[in-house]
């Protein structure tokens, strides 16, 4: 009886995982879009167009971002929550909305950050990348993670 009540009350299985294989940093703060390789995106949530994952469900969500640059140079990576009624067309203004934040010196060679956030019907996650370096084009893998938990 109890394996039954813990599937009943779990609900629905939501989350996704997602992939940038090939990373394009400028001198700027912009909305990491370019998710090419969908892993998983269980309940359809997670848009790669815009690099958003909105939540259907009130509850905790598990959240993961693992970043292995092959550059030089300083990058900055964060994952903000961003309210229902908006979007982050501005990236440099969602710093507000930072759940937390990797950041990557010349020396790194990968970082992880792995967090639970408490988010609401329509609440968003996504992924914010700043550089401070001229424009890089550069082989990366950036995976972005989360499910309801």
């Amino acid at each position: 009886k109890i394996s039954q009540l813990e599937t009943e009350s779990q609900g629905p299985v939501i989350g996704f995982s997602a992939r940038v294989p090939i990373c394009f940093f400028e001198d700027t703060a912009t909305l990491l879009n370019n998710f090419e390789q969908i892993i998983s995106n269980k309940g359809n949530q997670f848009n790669p167009a815009t690099g958003e994952f909105t939540a259907p469900l009130d509850g905790l969500y598990a959240t993961s971002l693992s970043v292995k640059p092959r550059a030089i140079g300083i990058l900055d990576f964060s994952i903000v929550k961003l309210p229902s009624t908006s979007s982050c067309c501005n990236p440099s203004l969602c710093e507000e909305f930072t759940v937390d934040k990797i950041f990557i010196s010349e020396d790194d060679r990968n970082m992880s950050v792995f967090v639970t956030v408490d988010l609401k019907v329509g609440e968003k996650l996504s992924v914010i990348y700043k550089s401070r370096d001229v424009v890089t084009y550069v082989p990366c893998n950036i995976v972005f993670t989360c499910f309801r938990i």
